[in-house]
């Protein structure tokens, strides 16, 4: 997954062995993945959860909940938050036997114009 613009976050995440096979973890990880590289994202372009919220007409509560990582987000949502912040995901499919990039990986491979 890539976002536009975005930064640079700490160190690798080392998915467990049986990450590629177990739909659970994917299902734990992905929401996780995208909340964080949005986050970064906003860190990097001065953006506030207030000022999201604004442009998202919601209160900076539900940005809270949107942003936790913990919530089912949609891709009607993930859309809607991405317009907000002028920017778009990238998703890279990889096979199981490549790592999967965590959300401190990606945010971390570039600083500027794309996460890798």
């Amino acid at each position: 997954m890539r976002l536009a613009k975005a930064g640079r976050a700490g160190d690798a995440v080392h998915p467990p062995a049986d990450a590629g096979s177990n739909p659970d973890y994917e299902a734990a990880r992905l929401p996780l993945d995208m909340t964080t590289a949005i986050t970064w994202f906003m860190k990097e372009n001065g953006i506030t959860k207030s000022e999201l919220a604004k442009r998202l007409n919601l209160t900076p509560g539900r940005v809270s909940q949107i942003l936790s990582g913990d919530e089912n987000l949609t891709l009607r949502t993930l859309a809607t938050v991405c317009a907000a912040l002028g920017a778009h995901f990238e998703v890279d499919l990889v096979a199981n036997e490549r790592p999967a990039q965590g959300a401190s990986q990606f945010a971390a491979a570039s600083r500027g114009s794309v996460l890798a």
